[in-house]
């Protein structure tokens, strides 16, 4: 009678810890890490020369272009020719991704986009917005500083995405677009 109780025991054992690691290894699959580096390429920035060409708003802000229709709510922006690298992008391999730091009194200030990353149905956008260091020589001017990059588009980014701006590790935007 005891052989038969320390099988049964030895064998709920078992079993009890084969369904423990099986569970475990259904956690795993049903979470599996989402987090892919996208591929882009930089096709311009510039410091918002003072001119009609900039972007009159004080806050941060990104901007998706997914078409070539879309090209033309850049109009005022950007300078003419980097609306016109803009409008020569493949819309249907790329889309256009714009990171303004916001406009700026003085000189000085760049936007420096360093990585770009898709979790699920949000695209984070790692940028560096620099600024005039104390004491540094700086004319007495409106700036508004921009970046433009070109986003190699996947099967896996189409859709509805959250794009999410993150400015010296801290979140300065955030909108939702979709990509054709």
């Amino acid at each position: 009678m005891k052989m038969k109780a320390k099988q049964g025991m030895l064998i709920m054992f078992i079993f009890l810890l084969l369904s423990s690691s099986l569970s475990c290894s259904r956690r795993v699959e049903k979470h599996p890490p989402q987090e892919s580096l996208l591929v882009w390429d930089q096709i311009a920035d510039d410091w918002g020369a003072p001119s009609n060409y900039r972007y009159r708003g004080k806050e941060p802000r990104l901007v998706v272009i997914t078409d070539q229709a879309s090209v033309s709510s850049l109009q005022g922006q950007l300078w003419p020719d980097h609306l016109e690298m803009v409008a020569n992008v493949d819309f249907s391999t790329y889309f256009v991704l714009i990171v303004y730091q916001g406009e700026k009194y003085t000189t000085g200030y760049s936007v420096e986009v360093t990585d770009i990353k898709r979790n699920r149905d949000t695209v984070l956008v790692y940028a560096s917005f620099h600024r005039p260091s104390p004491g540094e020589v700086k004319g007495e001017i409106m700036t508004s500083p921009y970046c433009i990059l070109k986003v190699k588009k996947t099967e896996e980014l189409k859709g509805s995405f959250t794009f999410v701006l993150i400015a010296n590790g801290e979140e300065v935007a955030r909108q939702t677009y979709v990509i054709p």
